[in-house]
């Protein structure tokens, strides 16, 4: 159906669905979906929505604030809501935008991953047109009544696969990150080491290593060290206190604390348990 809102063209549309109870219970689902043209007057403004919200940027660019900062999205970029996320949204410039407000199983605890992860609702996309193909799927196979609801939750699946696929560049530098971390174990490596090392400022070497890792970096060389120790214990005699030192702990007691948090266990009861 058209839409009539100022800053919208006369050919700017919009749908709304009723989705079966299968599809509310078991699948991912499009509450609605639209085509919106968008001239510099557009501007909307909500507290809160019903659903999730999901938007290509065909072309243009638009300014979002959104959980706390203001970001702009341009062509081939995706921006991701929550429902209960307050956002205001106003145009740059003329642009088009494509968007599916959508609901389902675990898709809320999904996007609340990914918007972690990336610390920002909007997303870069590895390949825009195949991105702008699955926005235009969803938008026709919702539209269709010929179209079985589960066909539109695998195209919405397939989006949000996409956007939690890490940049191959940043998967990389956490890579060579990795291997740093393992050669210089048992040096008292800091954040800032790790900085100097890979170029990247501080607040972006973390957003990026835990997108491609799952951990911090400090997490990653703990456990790394943590292992090592476990190594040692197992395989010599060597003094607790010398191990601790070995493997980059700057006191004995820091070293005892983290492996009995870790294991359950105090180092000696570990080294007795060897077979």
């Amino acid at each position: 159906m058209k839409v009539k809102q100022k800053g919208l063209s006369e050919n700017s549309t919009m749908e709304m669905l009723l989705p079966s109870s299968l599809a509310r219970e078991t699948l991912y689902y499009v509450i609605g979906w639209g085509r919106f043209f968008c001239s510099t007057e557009y501007f909307v403004e909500r507290s809160r929505m019903t659903s999730n919200i999901l938007v290509f940027v065909v072309s243009g660019r638009i300014k979002l604030r959104a959980y706390g900062a203001n970001r702009f999205a341009g062509a081939g970029q995706v921006i991701m809501i929550g429902a209960d996320a307050p956002h205001t949204v106003w145009c740059r410039e003329d642009a088009e935008l494509l968007w599916i407000r959508c609901k389902g199983v675990t898709m809320d605890s999904y996007m609340r991953f990914l918007l972690n992860r990336s610390a920002s609702p909007v997303f870069d996309t590895e390949d825009p047109e195949k991105m702008h193909r699955l926005f235009e799927k969803v938008a026709e196979c919702a539209g269709d009544e010929q179209c079985r609801e589960y066909e539109t939750s695998q195209y919405l699946t397939e989006i949000f696969t996409q956007l939690a696929a890490p940049n191959v560049d940043e998967e990389i530098n956490s890579q060579v990150l990795m291997r740093y971390m393992r050669e210089h174990y048992n040096e008292p490596l800091l954040l800032s080491d790790l900085t100097e090392f890979s170029g990247l400022s501080q607040s972006y070497l973390i957003r990026a290593f835990r997108r491609d890792t799952g951990s911090t970096p400090h997490e990653y060389l703990l456990n790394y060290r943590l292992r090592k120790a476990m190594e040692m214990l197992r395989e010599s005699d060597e003094p607790i206190e010398t191990i601790s030192e070995r493997c980059g702990f700057n006191s004995t007691s820091h070293f005892a604390r983290a492996f009995k948090k870790t294991t359950d266990l105090t180092p000696s009861e570990f080294r007795k348990m060897k077979m």
